[in-house]
């Protein structure tokens, strides 16, 4: 049977401190995930529009449109 962090039953027997320092790892791990992730889509975003519009200006014309 695993925990709320997906550690085995034999892993939850460790000293506090060691699931503690295991727990607050684990949230680095996802929270940089997270922000490697949202920089992908940041900057994928930011190609995407700049070939889709190259020439931004007050209206987009009908083939930009479409790309969007």
């Amino acid at each position: 049977m695993t925990d709320f962090f997906g550690r085995s039953s034999t892993q939850t027997n460790k000293p506090d401190k060691t699931v503690q320092k295991e727990a607050l790892l684990n949230a680095i791990r996802a929270e940089i995930s997270l922000a490697t992730a949202q920089e992908l889509i940041s900057k994928t975003s930011e190609k995407c529009y700049a070939k889709c519009v190259p020439k931004p200006g007050t209206s987009l014309a009908s083939s930009e449109e479409s790309t969007l």
